[in-house]
C-alpha cells in the first residue's frame, strides 16, 4: 500500500510537471523550419444540439482523416451512434442530423476504422512493449521499472492520434499508466457527446473577489468588481480539448484619461465540463 500510494505521489508530480500549460508543445508535431504554424492534437469535439426536426451531430474532421484539404491518404467515413446502437454511417460530412433523437439520447461516432467499443481509453504491457487503444490524442503513457522496491526508470509517451499504439521501452516493465492530464484515463470513454440541452452550452466563470484601488498617496480610490472582458481559445495542457482564456478588467481606462485603472487578471476554464481550472 505505502509502493502504492508514493508511486500514485510521484505520477501526479510528474503529471503537473508535463501537463502543465508550456507543455502542450510536447504534443505538436514536428513540421519543420519551413511552416511557420503548428497543429494541436484535438479530439473529436462531439456535440449534439436539439432541434424542432431532431437532434443535431456535429464533430471534428482531423487532417490525416481527408486526402482533399488534409494529408491523409483516404477520405474516412463515421458511424453514428445513438444509446449504443448504430444508427447510420455518414461518408460525406460532419455532421448528421438524427430525426428520432431526444435531448436525453447519448451520441458517440467511430471513424471507419475503428468500432465504439474501441473508443474505451486502455493500456497492455508486456516485457517491454506497451499497447495502448486511445479515444482520444493528447493522453500520455508512462512505463516504470523498480529495483529493491524503489523507482528505478521512468519513460514517458504521447498519444497523438486516436485508435492503437504500441511503444518499446529499453527496459522491462513493472508498471503502465495512461494519463490524461492529472487524471487516470485507463477504461474511461472520451468520445461521448457534449449534449447541449438548451442549444448552447453553459461555462460557469470563477470570478475574482472586488479590488480597492489606492492612489500614490495611499487614499481610497474606490473598490471595483471585476468583469469579463476578452477571451480566446486554444489547447494549452495538450489534452485534446479546448481551454478559453478569460481576461478579467475592474475600473477599466483608456490611458488618455486621468485618474487610476485597477488591475488585468486571467483566468482558463475548461470548456468541455463547465469547470474553472
Amino acid at each position: 500500500m505505502k509502493k502504492k500510494l508514493m508511486l500514485f505521489a510521484l505520477m501526479l508530480s510528474l503529471s503537473i510537471s508535463s501537463a502543465g500549460v508550456c507543455s502542450a508543445a510536447d504534443n505538436y508535431e514536428d513540421v519543420g523550419e519551413n511552416q511557420s504554424e503548428w497543429t494541436e492534437q484535438l479530439d473529436r469535439g462531439l456535440v449534439a444540439v436539439p432541434t424542432q426536426n431532431g437532434v443535431y451531430l456535429s464533430w471534428r474532421l482531423q487532417a490525416d482523416e481527408d486526402n482533399r484539404f488534409g494529408d491523409g491518404d483516404t477520405n474516412v467515413s463515421f458511424d453514428i451512434y445513438r444509446d449504443g446502437e448504430k444508427i447510420a454511417t455518414e461518408t460525406n460530412t460532419t455532421n448528421y442530423l438524427d430525426t428520432n433523437g431526444t435531448k436525453n439520447s447519448k451520441y458517440s461516432v467511430a471513424s471507419s476504422n475503428e468500432t465504439e467499443e474501441n473508443l474505451t481509453n486502455t493500456i497492455s504491457y508486456d516485457k517491454n512493449k506497451i499497447t495502448v487503444n486511445a479515444a482520444k490524442r493528447g493522453l500520455n503513457v508512462y512505463a516504470v521499472k523498480y529495483s529493491e522496491g524503489k523507482l528505478d526508470k521512468i519513460e514517458k509517451f504521447d498519444i497523438t492520434k486516436t485508435g492503437t499504439s504500441e511503444f518499446t521501452t529499453d527496459f522491462d516493465i513493472d508498471k503502465a499508466f495512461l494519463w490524461d492530464g492529472l487524471t487516470p484515463a485507463e477504461n474511461t470513454t472520451n468520445n461521448e457527446a457534449i449534449m447541449m440541452s438548451d442549444g448552447y452550452l453553459t461555462i460557469p466563470l470563477d470570478k475574482p473577489a472586488d479590488e480597492t484601488i489606492y492612489d500614490n498617496s495611499g487614499s481610497e480610490v474606490g473598490t471595483y468588481s471585476f468583469a469579463p472582458a476578452d477571451c480566446s481559445v486554444g489547447d494549452l495542457d495538450g489534452d485534446g480539448e479546448y481551454e478559453i482564456v478569460v481576461k478579467w478588467t475592474s475600473n477599466e481606462r483608456d490611458v488618455g484619461n486621468a485618474g487610476y485603472s485597477g488591475t488585468v487578471r486571467s483566468s482558463l476554464t475548461a470548456q468541455s465540463y463547465g469547470k474553472t481550472i
